[in-house]
């Protein structure tokens, strides 16, 4: 269909896009500069992609940024600069060896096992029994386009040239056999028994090790200096793991916490009454079309109501943990982020801090909610939660009090 669509549209007298090649990677755009822009982002990606160590997403995108159009070029109407994630996807796709890991990194097609492995030790590190394709699973999620992983007893090597504290015990997993992290090494494996498994438990819960520990320790220290300093922070989570962050947030930090769902739809209900309207015929239109008479209607209502929910969000000497803010991309309010993360920091915000727990997948590089790119300026207003910071938190507590 794709080829049909391009055939016809080149057979025009005044064809709306050209096709250029280049080195077997076929390219679309509005102008031959386009085109060459493309091919030199595929370039800075095979360039990236060679890299050993791989780099981190921040300077990915500082060297994917320096690409740049010619001087005299102007976008034509209607087009814009690209975002963050569309600007990797270009990249890679225009690039002949490249591709683009779950977390933002660009790393070399068909990667090999062994080094996928040392790459995703954060998400082998489990607390219970992983089966072998549970694990090559979470892997490939991470890292999709990379060699896949083999199956024993090769993976069994792998893990232990990597270092992984992962060993196959073939009384786990119901009897089926499965992986169990020890502390005891690759001896530990059918011969284990409960007392062992629960003393290897006991052990990990504080003496783990290696570049998890680290990325979760220093996230650790980076939301204890955001929280004394106040800042504005959109925090991503996988969508299994949010109830727990939600709550280790909590406790950790002694955040104040705010479901925005809850502070909307409570002040929509009150302006309802207000307006004399039922809530039932709320319901109606937001289920209506956009751009309709009631979808009109129903966004008037939430202006109206947004200035008393965003009071349930003021608070000057506490930071407020923010959950389900899906509303503001239903109701096209995600400005109001622009206008809070503009005001944190100064001496007449209303806010100390405000942190957004954004469940989410792997896909995005960056932080989106419903499609909609949250409005950050940087590195420094997003992170990822580590898995390891929430099902670990004692080892990582600790270990970074007594480092200090």
């Amino acid at each position: 269909m794709v080829r049909a669509a391009v055939e016809t549209e080149l057979a025009r007298h005044e064809p709306k896009f050209i096709e250029s090649r280049n080195h077997g990677r076929i390219v679309l755009a509005l102008s031959s500069e386009l085109a060459d822009y493309a091919f030199e982002l595929g370039k800075e990606a095979d360039d990236l992609a060679a890299l050993d160590p791989l780099a981190n997403p921040q300077r990915i995108l500082e060297r994917l940024r320096s690409v740049t159009l010619p001087m005299s070029y102007v976008l034509p109407d209607g087009v814009i600069a690209l975002g963050d994630n569309r600007l990797l996807q270009l990249a890679v796709a225009a690039s002949t060896s490249a591709a683009v890991s779950a977390r933002g990194e660009i790393y070399p097609r068909g990667m090999e096992a062994k080094r996928v492995l040392q790459l995703a030790q954060g998400a082998l590190f489990v607390s219970t029994d992983i089966a072998i394709d549970e694990l090559q699973r979470r892997v490939q999620a991470r890292y999709p386009e990379a060699a896949p992983l083999p199956t024993r007893p090769e993976l069994d090597q792998l893990l232990g040239d990597v270092g992984s504290r992962l060993v196959w015990v073939e009384t786990a997993g119901a009897g089926n056999g499965a992986y169990r992290s020890s502390t005891g090494g690759p001896g530990e494996s059918s011969a284990s028994t409960t007392l062992v498994a629960r003393t290897s438990h006991r052990r990990s819960m504080h003496e783990v090790t290696g570049p998890a520990e680290q990325a979760a320790r220093d996230f650790d220290t980076r939301l204890d200096l955001a929280r004394q300093e106040g800042s504005f922070l959109v925090l991503m989570v996988p969508l299994k793991g949010a109830a727990a962050a939600e709550t280790r947030l909590k406790e950790r930090f002694g955040l104040l916490h705010r479901n925005f769902d809850q502070l909307l739809i409570t002040a929509l209900k009150e302006a309802a009454d207000s307006a004399g309207a039922s809530w039932e015929t709320v319901l109606r239109a937001d289920g209506s079309p956009r751009g309709g008479r009631d979808w009109t209607r129903l966004q008037q209502l939430v202006a109206k109501s947004l200035p008393h929910a965003l009071e349930g969000l003021h608070a000057p000497d506490r930071t407020v943990l923010l959950t389900h803010p899906g509303l503001l991309g239903r109701y096209d309010q995600m400005q109001l982020l622009t206008s809070f993360a503009a005001s944190i920091g100064r001496s007449d915000s209303a806010t100390h801090g405000l942190w957004i727990l954004l469940p989410c997948d792997d896909q995005n590089a960056r932080p989106t909610l419903l499609r909609q790119p949250i409005p950050v300026t940087g590195p420094a207003q997003w992170t990822r939660v580590p898995d390891l910071w929430i099902t670990h938190p004692e080892s990582i507590v600790s270990r970074r009090l007594g480092a200090s």
